[in-house]
Protein backbone atom coordinates (compact mmCIF):
# COMPACT_ATOMS: atom_id res chain seq x y z
CA UNK A 1 0.00 0.00 0.00
CA UNK A 2 3.12 2.31 0.48
CA UNK A 3 4.55 1.97 -2.64
CA UNK A 4 0.97 2.95 -4.32
CA UNK A 5 0.87 5.88 -2.04
CA UNK A 6 4.50 6.83 -3.08
CA UNK A 7 3.90 6.36 -6.82
CA UNK A 8 0.81 8.54 -6.87
CA UNK A 9 2.73 11.45 -4.77
CA UNK A 10 5.82 11.79 -7.32
CA UNK A 11 2.65 11.48 -10.15
CA UNK A 12 0.71 14.27 -8.37
CA UNK A 13 3.75 16.88 -7.92
CA UNK A 14 4.78 15.70 -11.83
CA UNK A 15 1.41 16.98 -13.12
CA UNK A 16 1.43 19.67 -10.36
CA UNK A 17 4.87 20.82 -12.05
CA UNK A 18 3.90 20.03 -16.03
CA UNK A 19 0.48 22.38 -14.97
CA UNK A 20 2.75 24.90 -13.60
CA UNK A 21 5.01 24.94 -16.64
CA UNK A 22 2.00 25.32 -18.53
CA UNK A 23 0.81 28.07 -17.26
CA UNK A 24 3.72 30.20 -17.10
CA UNK A 25 4.68 29.91 -20.70
CA UNK A 26 1.02 30.68 -21.67
CA UNK A 27 1.64 34.05 -19.51
CA UNK A 28 5.18 34.47 -21.46
CA UNK A 29 3.57 34.35 -24.60
CA UNK A 30 0.86 36.47 -23.70
CA UNK A 31 2.88 39.22 -22.36
CA UNK A 32 5.01 38.65 -25.60
CA UNK A 33 1.66 39.19 -27.58
CA UNK A 34 1.13 42.23 -25.79
CA UNK A 35 4.16 44.14 -26.67
CA UNK A 36 3.86 42.79 -30.35
CA UNK A 37 0.13 44.51 -30.42
CA UNK A 38 1.28 47.68 -28.85
CA UNK A 39 4.65 48.22 -30.77
CA UNK A 40 2.57 47.34 -34.22
CA UNK A 41 -0.34 49.60 -32.91
CA UNK A 42 -2.85 47.41 -33.16
CA UNK A 43 -5.64 47.54 -30.14
CA UNK A 44 -4.89 45.10 -27.41
CA UNK A 45 -7.90 43.87 -25.69
CA UNK A 46 -8.83 39.66 -24.72
CA UNK A 47 -9.73 38.97 -28.31
CA UNK A 48 -6.48 40.10 -30.00
CA UNK A 49 -3.92 39.15 -27.35
CA UNK A 50 -5.76 35.72 -27.40
CA UNK A 51 -5.40 35.22 -31.07
CA UNK A 52 -1.87 36.68 -31.13
CA UNK A 53 -0.67 34.61 -27.59
CA UNK A 54 -2.45 31.57 -28.65
CA UNK A 55 -4.16 31.20 -24.86
CA UNK A 56 -7.86 31.18 -23.92
CA UNK A 57 -9.42 33.97 -23.01
CA UNK A 58 -10.59 32.25 -20.19
CA UNK A 59 -7.17 32.11 -18.94
CA UNK A 60 -6.20 35.91 -19.33
CA UNK A 61 -9.43 37.10 -17.45
CA UNK A 62 -8.00 34.60 -15.15
CA UNK A 63 -4.73 36.25 -14.71
CA UNK A 64 -5.06 39.18 -12.49
CA UNK A 65 -1.90 40.93 -13.90
CA UNK A 66 -2.54 39.93 -17.21
CA UNK A 67 -6.23 41.24 -17.02
CA UNK A 68 -5.41 44.78 -15.14
CA UNK A 69 -2.89 45.19 -18.21
CA UNK A 70 -5.12 44.33 -21.46
CA UNK A 71 -7.83 46.51 -19.36
CA UNK A 72 -5.60 49.35 -18.86
CA UNK A 73 -3.80 49.32 -22.69
CA UNK A 74 -7.38 48.87 -23.75
CA UNK A 75 -8.29 52.05 -22.58
CA UNK A 76 -5.59 53.70 -24.50
CA UNK A 77 -5.58 52.53 -27.50
CA UNK A 78 -7.60 55.50 -30.11
CA UNK A 79 -7.88 54.08 -33.46
CA UNK A 80 -6.16 55.94 -36.01
CA UNK A 81 -8.18 58.05 -38.78
CA UNK A 82 -8.32 55.95 -42.10
CA UNK A 83 -7.34 58.52 -45.04
CA UNK A 84 -8.91 57.38 -48.45
CA UNK A 85 -6.43 56.76 -50.76
CA UNK A 86 -7.74 58.96 -53.28
CA UNK A 87 -8.01 62.10 -50.31
CA UNK A 88 -4.05 61.44 -49.73
CA UNK A 89 -1.13 64.12 -51.13
CA UNK A 90 1.18 62.67 -53.32
CA UNK A 91 4.71 63.89 -53.32
CA UNK A 92 3.75 65.82 -56.86
CA UNK A 93 0.84 67.48 -55.43
CA UNK A 94 2.36 69.11 -52.48
CA UNK A 95 5.35 70.43 -53.89
CA UNK A 96 2.65 71.70 -56.87
CA UNK A 97 0.90 73.53 -53.23
CA UNK A 98 4.18 74.36 -51.97
CA UNK A 99 4.89 76.84 -55.10
CA UNK A 100 1.38 78.20 -55.40
CA UNK A 101 1.83 79.28 -52.23
CA UNK A 102 5.09 80.63 -52.68
CA UNK A 103 3.74 82.94 -55.46
CA UNK A 104 1.55 83.66 -53.76
CA UNK A 105 2.99 84.70 -50.41
CA UNK A 106 5.39 87.28 -52.98
CA UNK A 107 2.12 88.45 -54.40
CA UNK A 108 0.99 89.01 -50.72
CA UNK A 109 4.59 90.70 -49.93
CA UNK A 110 4.86 93.12 -52.88
CA UNK A 111 0.90 94.20 -52.25
CA UNK A 112 1.82 94.47 -48.84
CA UNK A 113 5.11 96.78 -49.46
CA UNK A 114 3.49 99.01 -52.43
CA UNK A 115 0.93 99.53 -49.88
CA UNK A 116 3.14 100.55 -46.87
CA UNK A 117 4.82 103.35 -49.51
CA UNK A 118 1.19 105.10 -50.12
CA UNK A 119 0.59 104.86 -46.59
CA UNK A 120 3.72 106.67 -46.22
CA UNK A 121 2.98 109.02 -48.87
CA UNK A 122 -0.62 109.78 -47.41
CA UNK A 123 0.97 110.26 -44.07
CA UNK A 124 3.53 112.89 -45.29
CA UNK A 125 0.98 114.67 -47.02
CA UNK A 126 -1.08 114.58 -44.57
CA UNK A 127 1.67 116.38 -41.76
CA UNK A 128 2.51 118.86 -44.25
CA UNK A 129 -0.93 120.56 -45.06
Amino acid sequence: MSLIKKVCERNTEGLKQAALNKSNAARKRADMAIDRLVRAGKPVNFQSVHLAGEVSVAFLYGEAKLRARIQHLRGQHKPREIIPTSEQANANSLRTMVAALKVDNKRLRSENSELRKQLEVAYDMRNTT
